[in-house]
């Protein structure tokens, strides 16, 4: 048996040495699986003739014929016989045909293939050849389900096609995904394109492959690889060494390619809203978009910039040729619908597409997966949360979505956060059945409502709302809000979702819990200045008040709705929502409810420019500030009052708010800044400019330390009045540009027209 090892390892290497020396000319030999053949090999000379009938049995000991050996004899002329003396792998096939035409097998490209300019010329970019064997160069498209991988493929094969005139090759491996044998029939299709008789293939699928590699060595060939699901799959249908080129689009990821391959990934994005446009324009015709031109742009819209959806669409317009496409529009506006709307039963389909990427995952991926577009929810996932919801150990969790974010089914821009597209989100939960898709959706609120309560405990607790109408609710301590920063930063990521829980409750008409959380969530959107959020929760918050009669929370919830108009600069809108909330508080007679009104009220008088009516308005508050025993309120009451009464009566109310605000046990820097701020601002007009800039300096340092932005914008723009009251105007434009920038940044687009316009007349 060693002997026979030694002698097929050698009859191996010198046959794949001859085929790669004479291919084209001589024999082609395949190995392939047959038992006790003993035999002569040649190559070299058509002329030679292989004579098995001639092979007599005789026995090694004795001359007579036995079983077990075989002479082979061969006539003719031949440079190289190989005598084998047992293999279990020899086959002869004759050589192909020379007169095989090259092949042509690349399917059609769509005529409305739109934009992804830069990504095909990244891909051009990754095939220039070198040398004359420096391939197969092979470029990987990537994307998520429906981007339009397929067609990116063969609009680039067909680009390039000319440069590959020895055969154009195309496998659908997507359509055949499952499909027992499928790499061994394509293979064979190729072999045929390259002058193979079908007779005359190998039985085993590798054999297929080294055939394919061989006849295509030192040739010019294109090969597209449609759908391939693992790096495996491609390394078979690779040609040889040449300038080859391979186009490959991924259904799952084909990372290890890169192990043993030089390869060039282009990943495709949605398009932008012009090049969508444009797409479905190209699909209906010219005509019936001109017809209907905001339609058209609302069913860009709708469709999220994804290719599928989009040529779903367009062809429903183009099906119901009379319809209007304002039609289409009103049925995609509908949130629940739009997946069902544009994956009819016959057609271009998008979750047709979802449908195949989520039958390839494995069973802990797909569970994750149905998890993602969960109500309530923005398409943002944290890594806690499908801890939560899945009760998987955190490491199998991050796994799985390892594997959807290499799928292209969800990305990770921060650490542990996932964000999902639309489309993908409004597929997942279709994956589930119903009672269980509600369940896990009240267990994600359930875990958003518990977080926040904690955050909010943290961060602003003191404020005392939910204490006074909720106080039923408990706090339980939370990991993610174990600190003051630690929550800030869950309150920030989590905006969105938070929003999103109010909207779910609403539906659900949890009223009580809509009021809770629009009282939890005003200090982050006070912080931030999220006005639009604010507004939005607030909308479903006084329905909730008007639903349930609860009148103190409605009036906070109309103060808070002030406080937004008011950093809108609309204080007209901002002054009628103050004055409602007084009278809703005295309706109740809540005091702490209508001093809250008083106060933003009091402040938006004093921004209209009416400082009698302002003053009048934040004495009343200091008065139930006073009456109320509670020295934080008192403070924040001699802090505000002191901002529209002269200097001079000024000064003694920031002493008492100061030495209030240092008084207690928790951390009140944060006011003792904005004290200090208000400071600052009341020696800038008691024309004190030397005794200024050191509480300005300080609330400055402070604020920049607790990132209260808008609060260090404040700051600089208070230091820049300074400067330009003391005859410095170049400090001055400094300042005014470095709080400008705080301001653009952070979209605090009131603040920013109005700076401007003092910068310019500082020029």
């Amino acid at each position: 048996m060693a002997v026979a090892a030694v002698v097929i390892t050698v009859i191996v290497g010198l046959l794949t040495n001859q085929l790669t020396s004479h291919w084209g000319w001589g024999l082609g030999i395949g190995l392939l699986v047959s038992t006790g053949l003993l035999g002569l090999v040649a190559w070299g000379d058509r002329s030679v003739q292989q004579n098995r009938t001639s092979a007599a049995t005789t026995s090694r000991k004795s001359g007579t014929p036995g079983p077990g050996d075989v002479r082979n004899s061969m006539s003719g002329s031949a440079r190289d016989v190989v005598q084998i003396g047992r293999a279990d792998a020899v086959y002869l096939n004759e050589r192909r045909s020379k007169d095989a035409p090259p092949a042509r097998m690349l399917p059609r490209a769509t005529e409305n293939f739109t934009n992804q300019v830069v990504a095909l010329g990244k891909a051009s970019d990754g095939v220039v050849h070198d040398g004359d064997r420096d391939g197969p160069k092979i470029v990987v498209i990537q994307g998520p389900p429906g981007i339009g991988t397929t067609q990116a493929a063969l609009v680039l094969a067909h680009r390039r096609k000319t440069d590959y005139p020895d055969g154009q090759f195309y496998a659908d491996l997507g359509s055949r995904t499952g499909e027992p044998g499928a790499l061994h029939t394509i293979l064979g299709d190729f072999l045929i394109r390259r002058g193979f008789a079908k007779d005359d293939l190998p039985d085993s699928t590798e054999a297929r492959a080294g055939w394919f590699r061989s006849s295509t060595e030192d040739h010019a060939v294109l090969v597209v690889i449609d759908g391939a699901v693992s790096a495996e799959q491609v390394q078979m249908l690779l040609p040889g060494p040449g300038r080859s080129m391979v186009v490959v689009t991924e259904r799952a990821p084909l990372s290890d390619l890169s192990v043993t391959e030089a390869v060039t990934f282009v990943e495709l994005h949605p398009l932008e809203d012009d090049a969508a446009e444009l797409l479905l324009t190209r699909i209906i015709g010219s005509a019936r978009a001109e017809a209907e031109p905001d339609a058209v742009r609302e069913v860009v819209r709708r469709c999220a910039g994804l290719p599928v959806a989009l040529g779903a669409a367009g062809s429903l317009v183009r099906r119901f040729g009379e319809r209007p496409i304002a039609r289409l529009v009103e049925a995609l506006r509908d949130e629940q619908r739009r997946l069902s709307v544009l994956s009819p039963g016959t057609g271009i389909s998008v979750a047709a597409v979802f449908n195949a990427a989520y039958r390839r995952l494995k069973p802990v991926e797909r569970r994750v997966y149905g998890l993602l577009g969960l109500e309530p929810s923005t398409g943002q996932v944290s890594l806690d949360l499908l801890k939560h919801l899945t009760g998987l150990p955190v490491d199998e969790v991050r796994a799985a979505m390892d594997e959807l974010i290499a799928s292209k089914l969800a990305e990770e821009p921060f650490a542990d956060r996932y964000l999902v597209r639309e489309w993908i989100r409004k597929h997942t939960p279709t994956t589930l059945e119903t009672p269980e898709r509600e369940l896990l959706s009240t267990k994600s609120f359930q875990f958003h409502r518990e977080v926040l309560l904690a955050a909010e405990d943290v961060v602003a607790g003191r404020r005392g709302w939910r204490q006074l109408f909720f106080p039923e609710v408990t706090v339980r301590p939370d990991h993610l809000a174990a600190d003051r920063d630690a929550a800030w930063r869950w309150l920030e990521a989590e905006r969105a979702n938070l929003l999103a829980c109010i909207e779910f409750a609403a539906k659900k008409k949890w009223h009580n819990e809509v009021l809770l959380m629009n009282l939890l969530l005003f200090p982050l959107y006070e912080k931030g200045k999220h006005d639009n959020d604010l507004l939005l929760a607030s909308d479903f918050g006084i329905d909730a008040a008007v639903a349930t009669g609860n009148q103190g929370v409605h009036s906070v919830i109309r103060s808070q709705r002030g406080y937004a108009y008011r950093d809108r600069w609309e204080l007209d809108k901002a002054a009628a929502e103050f004055t409602e909330a007084v009278d809703l508080a005295r309706l109740v007679n809540l005091d702490i409810a209508e001093g809250t009104a008083l106060e933003g009220g009091g402040l938006t008088l004093f921004d209209q420019g009416d400082t009698p009516g302002a003053q009048d308005a934040l004495r009343r508050n200091h008065v139930i500030a006073t009456a109320s025993g509670d020295d934080r309120r008192l403070a924040i009451a001699d802090m505000l009052l002191a901002r529209v009464e002269h200097p001079e009566r000024a000064f003694p109310l920031l002493d008492e708010a100061a030495r209030l605000f240092a008084g207690m046990q928790q951390d009140e820097s944060v006011n003792l800044a904005k004290v200090a701020t208000c400071r600052g601002m009341k020696l800038i007009e008691a024309g004190r400019y030397g005794d200024a800039a050191e509480p300005l300096n300080y609330a400055l340092l402070v604020m920049e330390e607790r990132n209260r932005w808008f609060d260090r914008a404040v700051a600089l723009e208070a230091l820049g009045d300074l400067a330009r009251a003391q005859g410095a105007p170049d400090r001055a434009r400094e300042s005014y540009r470095e709080a400008l920038r705080i301001y653009e940044t952070r979209r605090f687009d009131v603040q920013a027209d109005h700076l401007r316009r003092k910068l310019d007349d500082q020029d």
